[in-house]
């Protein structure tokens, strides 16, 4: 069961493109707290048919919610929910991305619909890291050049 407030067939994305990657990325605001993320994946009939098989994997804020090749994961024409909790530590933007990779000319295919981040009162989950990555290196950075000057003030 999902818990995205969109109606099932509203929105969707069909990764579809044989011997060819695609890549669907947007970034959200998100403030601190709890969320239930997720999304529904589906593999068509014609295209689980195909003869090659193909990798999706989808994260949202930092959580990876799938990561399989399309024949030993999904049942075709039966959707699946992928779904966690993220703890969101940091005011900030997140990604929401998805990747689907060939494996041949005829590859497997995916569609994805229902994304869906809703704040939640369940606890539990990932804790997504409070300072991003270049914030992080900047400070440490600065704590180099602090270190130095206070050396430097010594000797």
């Amino acid at each position: 069961m999902t818990n995205s407030p969109d109606a099932s067939g509203t929105r969707g994305v069909y990764f579809v493109v044989d011997r060819a990657n695609q890549f669907l990325t947007q970034s959200v605001f998100l403030t601190p707290g709890s969320y239930e993320i997720g999304f529904d994946a589906y593999a068509p009939q014609n295209g689980f048919n195909n003869a090659d098989d193909a990798s999706f994997t989808g994260i949202i804020a930092g959580v990876t919610l799938a990561n399989y090749t399309v024949h030993t994961q999904n049942t075709p024409r039966v959707w699946i929910n992928c779904s966690g909790h993220a703890n969101i530590v940091a005011a900030g933007n997140y990604d929401v991305s998805f990747e689907y990779q060939t494996f041949g000319v005829a590859s497997a295919d995916v569609v994805i619909e229902r994304v869906y981040i809703v704040s939640s009162a369940q606890s539990g989950g990932t804790d997504i890291p409070a300072l991003p990555e270049l914030v992080t290196l900047a400070q440490f950075g600065g704590g180099l050049a602090a270190l130095a000057l206070a050396r430097r003030r010594r000797g």
